[in-house]
């Protein structure tokens, strides 16, 4: 049985946009203080708006917004949203798989994290994939369960860059 992941249209195109806002406004930002007085600002701005665009862009389209493919005992990733040469997997390379909840105000949400060597590798999280359910299913019936956990966003923040 071969099993796709599913883009949710709103996830990719919330990050996208996001993306293109925090570009946009860094801009913004720079043409307005791009004075000798506003030096100090510069520096400052800078460097915080770099630090968020590589969270977004390293954290969530390279090891989150993956096109991937379930076939028998292996799996397919394409990162960035499917847009790189996939990589193939098989289960058995797998030490398991971590199951994490974030806490968000309203409801929680998951990902999975599958663990190769003591390390992340692959990444299923349910913010962007709409059959998240098949896919982790489907995980479960080929890898091993490690652990469940449940952490707030700053801890997702850290998951993300790290």
């Amino acid at each position: 049985m071969v099993v796709y992941s599913e883009f949710k249209k709103t996830s990719v195109l919330a990050l996208l946009l996001g993306i293109t806002f925090m570009t946009a406004f860094m801009i913004f930002i720079l043409s307005i203080i791009n004075t000798p007085d506003g030096l100090w600002v510069n520096i400052f701005t800078i460097p915080v708006f770099i630090f968020f665009l590589v969270l977004m862009i390293r954290g969530e389209l390279k090891k989150k917004a993956m096109k991937l493919t379930f076939n028998g005992d292996t799996i397919t990733a394409a990162q960035y949203l499917g847009l790189t040469k996939p990589r193939e997997y098989s289960f058995s390379e797998f030490d398991g798989y971590q199951l994490v909840a974030v806490l968000g105000e309203d409801r929680e949400y998951e990902f999975l994290i599958l663990m190769k060597d003591g390390k992340k590798e692959l990444v299923v999280s349910e913010f962007y994939y709409k059959n998240f359910e098949e896919l982790k299913q489907y995980i479960s019936k080929h890898c091993s369960f490690l652990k469940r956990r449940k952490i707030d966003y700053w801890e997702e923040i850290k998951y993300s860059l790290f």
